[in-house]
């Protein structure tokens, strides 16, 4: 594969995840939101930081 291939290829695959995350209902894009939070502290490399999850489910 070339560049201009994997280029291409990268920008199919945006549209692709920006389409899916359009249909999303309300809910499922904080569903979303919650699981980006549970990971970020789960893997936060600053263990003192406070990383807040929302309690929503």
């Amino acid at each position: 594969m070339n560049e201009e291939e994997y280029i291409e290829t990268i920008k199919k695959a945006k549209q692709a995840m920006k389409k899916e995350l359009i249909a999303l209902s309300f809910e499922e894009k904080i569903q979303r939101v919650v699981e980006m939070q549970k990971f970020s502290r789960d893997f936060k490399k600053d263990k003192d930081k406070v990383i807040y999850v929302w309690d929503l489910i």
